[in-house]
């Protein structure tokens, strides 16, 4: 059977179905991808609360303490002073990123916003 001169199925119909199949794979990837994402962020939101969040405030609390005691040690003004005292407001600020205006209201996905 020899091809015909003219084809029934023009490339202009096969594209427009071709098209509107892309469309749907990627509205549906796009709906993937979010839920891939939203159970990502709970799944980090758990592990943070549960554990590592509040250990990694108890360790900034501590390294805070310690950093106010060895600041007290040089002269206010001085070099070591003010690296003491920069990296005590980055450590509170790291460590407030943890904790909503309501005391015991653990929100560790805040932690992003104080990358330092």
């Amino acid at each position: 059977m020899a091809c015909p001169d003219l084809p029934t199925v023009t490339a202009k119909n096969i594209d427009e179905l071709v098209w509107e199949d892309c469309c749907r794979v990627f509205e549906r990837l796009e709906q993937i991808q979010a839920v891939v994402e939203k159970n990502i962020e709970e799944t980090i939101a758990s592990m943070l609360e549960d554990t590592e969040g509040k250990k990694l405030v108890a360790s900034l609390q501590q390294e805070i303490q310690y950093a106010e005691i060895e600041q007290k040690k040089h002269p206010e003004g001085s070099y070591y002073y003010s690296l003491i005292a920069e990296d005590i407001s980055k450590k509170k600020i790291l460590s407030m990123a943890f904790w909503s205006e309501e005391p015991g209201s653990f929100m560790p996905y805040k932690i992003e916003l104080c990358v330092i």
